[in-house]
This record gives structure tokens, C-alpha cells and sequence, in this order.
């Protein structure tokens, strides 16, 4: 289960990578600047998940306002993030990888009861050098792209806003599918004589969560692009179908991120999500070695930085879930009612044999 938490993690991690060089390329060659328009497809794609939980014949598990709620969270931390872009260079915005983290361990600490051990703490840390030695590659191999003061500090309170919205976001979403799965599961009563819980597919336990957060997500950014995105929209050049194309890799990346970020959220903590996706910048490393087609010494040393990142997050898994209850399990009954549901009573590793 560990193993395959941090090649899940991994997975992610490229998607994120992918969205960033599909958006980097419509933007820079494209003019494509409309980012609340762009990530609107893919809550269009996200809402088709509805018809996997059926809401209208089974009702909704969580009340309605915990999806808008999130949708709102999420399409503004997007939304940040890549208005940050315009302000600062790639050397602050890594902020929003390494800021995430933190944060979303204290939130976790506050209202998921997580309890973060030595062990959690060092992973932690030794992450972040790798992530600081991917910094500071950046800065040595570009120093003059840096913005001007004004802008920078403009740039550094997004990227601090985005960290701090996708941190609650994660968290959030943690809880809601992880409430989802054991109120699903306590649901998932055989007949009278045997009474047990059956292992839900994580992947259909956030169904709901998937097709709800698309429908709040498409009525969220309609309201961006209505409100301030209608002349760029107007300036973007839609008669060539290589525009189309990267469009649609960055809304398929994106997609696919989401339903595995659900699937890995139902099973582990936010903390170790974030840690994972702090190998995506060396990703881009790697990209870069391919196309100038060189060896230099850059390329090893962010060979070391994913090593410190990979061996963080191994290090990580050492330790017990964060989240995982420390107690006894409440075995369903027909009785049990779904407003007793315990958030991480039955969820995450240990909850499902």
C-alpha cells in the first residue's frame, strides 16, 4: 500500500507537470490568458462523475454547500496561482509548493485530529532541501529573470494566497471523500443475517465528490468569466487546431489529476499529496535535459533533488498514517445514521482489510 501511495503520488505529480507545460505554451505562444475559461472544461468533464452516483435516486451523502464550498476554494486557488505568473518569476512561485505543506499539516492538526510524529517532521524537511535545491538551480541558471520589487512582493502574496487556498482545499477534500467512503460503506449493509462492511472502490466512493465539485466548478468560473475573461476570450486565435490540441492535453492532465487526487485522498493524507508533488519542477528538469539534448552538472544536481524529495516521501510512509484512528471502529448497523458519521473513523488505510 505504501509503494503504491508514492507511485500514485508520482503519477499526479506528472499531471500537474503536464497542465504546467500545456499552460506555459497557450499562454507564452497562443495568447491564451484566460485561466478561469481554461479550467472550466474541466469541470465540465468532472460533472459527467454525477451520473456514477446518481444523486437524484440516492440523494447526496454530504449536503450540497460542502461542494460550493470547495468549488469556490479550488477554482480561486487556480485561479491565483497562474495570475501570480504575471507578477513574479518560476524561482518565488516554487513558494506554492513548499508553502502548501505546512500548511496543510496544520490545518490536518486542527480539524482532522492528525497526529505528526519525528518521523513525519524530518520527511518533511528533508522534502523541502530538495525542493530548495531546485530553487536555487533555478535562480543559477536564469538570475535575470527576476521581477522588479513592486511586482515581486505583488506576486509573492498570490503565490502565498494560492499556497494557502490549495492547503485548505487538500484538506478539505480529504475529509469529505474520506466521509464519503465510510458513510458509503456503513450504507453497504448486507441482508438481516450478515451484518458487515464490504471494501467500497475508492474510485466510486468519489464519484459524488468528482460530479458535485464539477458542477459548483463550471457556475464558479462562469462567474470569472463573465465578470473579467470576455476579451480575452475574444482575442484568442481559435482557427488553428494546435491551440485546440494543447487545450485539450492540458484539460485531460488535469482531469485525470483530479480523479486520482479523489482515489489517493480516500486512502492517505494531504500532507504526503504535497510532499509528492514537490518532484514536479524536477520533472521539468528532466524535460529541459532532453531538449538541449547536454549533460551538465545542473542535471545531476537536480538528479539529487529529486532524490531528497523521493526519499522524503519514503521516509514519510515510515511512520503510521497521520490521520489513520487510533481507537476502535464503529461497525455498521442499519441503524447507523449519517450524521454520526466519524470523518476518519473507517477511513484510510487501516479502516478497510
Amino acid at each position: 500500500m505504501k509503494a503504491w501511495a508514492i507511485l500514485e503520488g508520482q503519477i499526479i505529480s506528472l499531471c500537474v507537470f503536464g497542465t504546467g507545460a500545456f499552460s506555459t505554451v497557450l499562454a507564452s505562444d497562443y495568447n491564451f490568458n484566460a485561466p478561469a475559461f481554461q479550467s472550466m472544461f474541466i469541470y465540465v468533464f468532472l460533472s459527467f462523475y454525477i451520473f456514477a452516483c446518481k444523486p437524484w435516486k440516492n440523494g447526496l451523502t454530504l449536503p450540497w454547500w460542502f461542494y460550493l464550498v470547495f468549488a469556490c476554494i479550488d477554482v480561486n486557488a487556480n485561479y491565483l496561482a497562474v495570475w501570480a505568473y504575471q507578477f513574479t518569476n518560476i524561482t518565488s512561485a516554487q513558494l506554492l509548493n513548499c508553502f502548501t505543506i505546512p500548511c496543510a499539516m496544520i490545518l490536518s492538526m486542527i480539524f482532522l485530529k492528525a497526529k505528526y510524529n519525528w518521523i513525519h517532521i524530518g520527511a518533511v524537511i528533508i522534502s523541502l532541501s530538495g525542493m530548495g535545491l531546485t530553487v536555487w538551480l533555478d535562480y543559477k541558471r536564469n538570475p535575470d529573470n527576476l521581477a522588479s520589487p513592486g511586482d515581486a512582493l505583488v506576486g509573492d502574496l498570490l503565490v502565498l494566497a494560492g499556497a494557502t487556498l490549495y492547503a485548505c482545499g487538500n484538506v478539505f477534500q480529504e475529509y469529505m471523500v474520506k466521509r464519503l467512503r465510510s458513510s458509503k460503506m456503513e450504507r453497504e449493509v448486507v441482508d438481516e443475517d450478515v451484518k458487515r462492511k464490504r471494501c467500497i472502490d475508492p474510485f466510486l466512493a468519489s464519484a459524488e465528490f468528482l460530479g458535485m465539485i464539477g458542477l459548483f466548478g463550471i457556475l464558479v468560473s462562469l462567474i470569472h468569466v463573465v465578470s473579467h475573461e470576455r476579451h480575452q476570450i475574444a482575442a484568442i486565435y481559435w482557427a488553428d487546431g494546435i491551440t485546440v490540441g494543447y487545450l485539450t492535453g492540458y484539460v485531460f492532465c488535469l482531469v485525470t489529476m483530479y480523479t486520482l487526487t479523489a482515489h489517493f485522498l480516500t486512502l492517505f493524507d494531504a500532507a504526503v499529496m504535497n510532499l509528492s508533488l514537490l518532484t514536479t519542477h524536477i520533472y521539468a528538469a528532466v524535460f529541459d535535459f532532453f531538449r538541449e539534448g547536454s549533460f551538465r552538472l545542473s542535471h545531476a544536481l537536480y538528479a539529487l533533488s529529486f532524490g531528497l524529495a523521493l526519499g522524503g516521501l519514503v521516509l514519510y510512509h515510515v511512520g503510521p498514517p497521520p490521520t489513520q484512528r487510533r481507537g476502535k471502529e464503529v461497525t455498521p448497523s442499519p441503524t447507523t445514521t449519517e450524521g454520526n458519521t466519524d470523518a476518519t473513523t473507517s477511513s484510510g488505510p487501516s479502516a478497510v482489510e
